[in-house]
């Protein structure tokens, strides 16, 4: 329970309406007698019984206890899904006191209208204010701005409640998003869009159709689709084992759009754990900067997404550069059998990695790697847009981003020398390319 007295502003006086009107009549008065002498004595006594009314209002609102209010621990919410904050309010007055209150919350979160409560004369009531998710991440709902009015009718006095109530924000479902990508693979693929969500335990991919074969193995409308017979190739699969380690360094803060990489991580991190859970396949994760931050232990069956959910709702990024090998560290003592390892970074720079190639060579012998690179669309924008009509500023921001990512294309060259398969994705497509190189893994039997 928070005292509301805590705070700026402490408690000020807001004039009501009742008195508006009657400081208008006192004002009307007042300048009646100036024109007409006998009406000053009574625009004199109005002003007096106006002034006297006010600070006797005052006094008595300021001889009662404060309201006192507490918010109830809330579970995760839902980004871009508005639920109502409970907040209890305990009135210690000795009589009834209403109270009208709206939230003061940080940058995640936006508030609705306010809303009014009757607290009870030494009672407790509950007053329920909405709250509607924007961001992703840890957010903090720090005070509420509250009024009552006086017993008189003339003021109504306002303060804050001191909330202080820490509240994660998870991503929507991520169900379009793996809908989306499972689709882009069927297309570009050929897969059984039914295999590609794991329903069933058979995985279908296409191959030129080859005589002798039984004519019913032919996929007639791909055949139409392609120009030429192609059959349908039928693939035992197991359950496989995915870890993914999510890169929680400093440029993972960087913004572009309103949403962060790192929210774009966390994204990812959904779409792909309700792929591989309602494929049959077991997901872990792991948050890391320069030290493992957080660990997501294995999950299996969709009814676990909701764990994931609560992870990725947590995840925040830190002002340091991340440790690949810490990480990696962590996977070898962790992963008991053969797993996809991911790693999802952002490499705006290119001096961290070389520490990553080292983790991708630790974990290449008895795991199968990928390494999915968030790159920034403005770099490589700026890349191409060197002309003899830019300004110096201009060429030398182009000259940058060039050598940038031409470093970023030459530790592309060395991870997949050491074995690990690199996937480049732009913020927004992320999800839908993290999805794709897990099905591609599977239809290579990597795992």
């Amino acid at each position: 329970m928070s005292d509301s007295g805590r705070g700026f502003p402490r408690l000020v006086p807001i004039p009501e309406r009742r008195l508006i009107y009657a400081a208008a009549a006192a004002l009307a008065l007042s300048v009646l007698g100036l024109l007409w002498a006998p009406s000053r004595a009574v625009a004199f006594a109005a002003d007096a019984i106006l002034v006297g009314a006010a600070a006797l209002e005052t006094g008595l609102f300021l001889s009662r206890p404060r309201p006192r209010f507490a918010a109830k621990e809330t579970a995760l919410l839902v980004e871009g899904v508005e639920e109502d904050l409970l907040v209890r309010v305990e009135n210690e007055g000795d009589e009834s006191l209403e109270i009208e209150a709206d939230l003061d919350l940080d940058f995640r979160l936006r508030g609705g209208k306010s809303r009014r409560v009757l607290a009870p004369a030494g009672g407790i009531a509950e007053l329920a204010l909405p709250i509607l998710p924007e961001r992703r991440g840890p957010a903090r709902v720090e005070s509420l701005r509250w009024s009552a009015p006086g017993k008189l009718g003339f003021l109504r006095f306002a303060g804050t409640g001191v909330l202080g109530l820490g509240i994660f924000v998870r991503p929507a479902a991520p169900r379009k998003a793996v809908t989306a990508a499972v689709a882009r693979v069927s297309k570009s693929q050929g897969d059984s869009p039914a295999a590609s969500l794991g329903q069933g335990s058979d995985f279908y991919s296409l191959r030129d159709y080859a005589r002798g074969e039984d004519s019913g193995s032919i996929d007639w409308k791909a055949s139409t689709r392609v120009g030429r017979p192609v059959s349908r190739l039928r693939v035992e699969e197991g359950s496989a084992s995915i870890a993914l380690a999510i890169d929680c360094g400093r440029l993972m803060r960087a913004e572009k759009g309103g949403r962060s990489a790192m929210d774009e991580a966390a994204d990812a991190l959904l779409v792909l754990a309700q792929a591989a859970l309602r494929r049959g396949d077991s997901i872990r994760a792991l948050a890391f900067s320069d030290k493992v931050l957080a660990e997501l232990p294995e999950l299996r069956g969709p009814s676990s997404l909701r764990r994931a959910a609560a992870f990725a709702a947590r995840l925040d990024a830190a002002i340091v550069d991340p440790d690949y090998a810490a990480a990696a560290a962590r996977l070898r003592r962790t992963l008991t059998k053969r797993s996809l390892v991911v790693f999802l970074t952002e490499v705006s720079e290119t001096a961290p990695l070389a520490n990553l190639e080292e983790a991708v060579s630790s974990l290449s012998g008895r795991h199968a790697t990928t390494v999915v690179f968030l790159s920034d669309a403005g770099l490589e924008a700026a890349a191409t847009g060197a002309s003899s009509c830019e300004s110096e500023a201009a060429t030398y921001r182009t000259a940058a981003a060039v050598e940038l990512i031409a470093g970023r294309e030459a530790a592309r060259s060395r991870l997949q020398r050491r074995g690990a398969r690199v996937v480049v994705a732009r913020p927004g497509l992320l999800s839908g390319r993290l999805v794709e190189a897990y099905f591609a893994a599977k239809r290579e039997r990597r795992v």
